[in-house]
């Protein structure tokens, strides 16, 4: 299988691009083979008890974005309800578009019960996608 021949490549580059369909790794051997790994992007839902606010986002990286949304840097809606938990986060694709079209989705909703069934159900999460998505 491909795993089981990257097993035996040593690595000796990794460097981040950038693609069509979002940013990939690209990782590079010792015998000159080059392999595009594409990244997988995200939907976050931080939870702020301060606040009692939901935020929803999508990234590459749940944690860095909140490391980053509890040590801001700016004054931005979330900087005003320190601190930031994470509530859920769940796999859209490999394409950036797609999480950004879902993010949306959920923000068109404008409703905490939508959110918390987010939260707390994988079958609703799945529903909520494939409605999305279409």
């Amino acid at each position: 299988s491909l795993a089981q021949r990257l097993e035996h490549l040593t690595v000796n580059q990794r460097v981040l691009g950038s693609s069509p369909r979002g940013r990939a790794e690209v990782l590079s051997s010792k015998i000159g083979r080059t392999f595009l790994f594409y990244m997988t992007y995200y939907i976050y839902i931080l939870y702020s008890v301060v606040g009692d606010k939901y935020y929803v986002g999508q990234t590459n990286d749940a944690a860095r974005r909140l490391e980053e949304h509890n040590n801001p840097t700016r004054n931005t809606y979330t900087s005003k309800y320190l601190p930031w938990e994470l509530s859920c986060y769940f796999a859209v694709g490999e394409e950036r578009a797609s999480a950004m079209k879902v993010e949306k989705y959920i923000k068109k909703q404008k409703s905490k019960n939508f959110i918390k069934q987010l939260i707390s159900s994988e079958d609703f999460r799945s529903l909520m996608l494939a409605d999305a998505l279409k």
